[in-house]
């Protein structure tokens, strides 16, 4: 990424929010304190992932001078009203010292639910909130939404338990996801736990029919088209 920046002179529009949600000791890295990245990098950043203040709608954008002015003409047209008291809550949820801690129960519950998916094509995460299933591993592949085939190597991605809200005292136990639709016999390479439940009104509409005959397309047998059991 350095080096395609830097030789093409390639500004990188980086998103931030998770940057220092990082797992194993890893270090975390700021692209913009890359060689030859400073003027380059457009870093966007907020307390809502981080600082876990979700829907707060404070954000920051720290980028060189040549670019501000294009920047904040796209915040007038897009940007919301941060209100004194989210901006008076940003500025203490920054100054907490509390991310350490934070960090820590993340990677416990990741660890945790890693363990509930042993023998699933589970990947582990280096951070953030999420981990990915190996969609290919899995038998499955995801629909491509414009229309065309499938992609056979698509990841599903699957949200990890979030931190409890900031001041919050307790800590919630780590759970393993679950499925909408338990594995039922002739589902097919026993797979049908991993994907999700879509309605047969919606598969019809967007596959052009259900394939099991005498079916009602509103009759919601809990499998889309992709793990019908037929």
């Amino acid at each position: 990424m350095q080096r395609i920046c830097t030789e093409r002179q390639i500004r990188l529009l980086y998103w931030s929010a998770m940057e220092a949600i990082v797992f194993g000791g890893r270090k975390v890295v700021v692209p913009a304190a890359l060689e030859g990245m400073r003027d380059l990098t457009v870093t966007l950043g907020g307390v809502a992932c981080e600082q876990r203040m979700i829907g707060w709608r404070i954000g920051w954008i720290v980028a060189s001078e040549a670019v501000t002015p294009q920047l904040g003409m796209v915040h007038i047209y897009n940007g919301l009203v941060a209100s004194g008291f989210n901006q008076l809550g940003a500025i203490a949820a920054l100054r907490a010292d509390d991310h350490a801690a934070c960090v820590a129960e993340w990677e416990r519950r990741h660890d945790a639910t890693m363990e509930q998916l042993a023998g699933l094509p589970a990947i582990p995460a280096h951070g953030g909130w999420s981990l990915l299933f190996d969609a290919e591993a899995a038998g499955t592949t995801a629909p491509d939404p414009r229309g065309g085939r499938p992609s056979p190597r698509a990841m599903c991605a699957s949200s990890t338990p979030m931190s409890p809200s900031r001041g919050s005292q307790r800590s919630a136990s780590a759970s393993a996801p679950r499925s909408a639709n338990p594995a039922r016999p002739g589902a097919g390479r026993g797979t049908a736990a991993l994907r999700p439940s879509v309605p047969c009104d919606v598969t019809t509409a967007l596959r052009g029919g259900c394939r099991i005959k005498g079916r009602s397309e509103r009759d919601h047998c809990g499998y889309s088209d992709d793990n019908c059991a037929e």
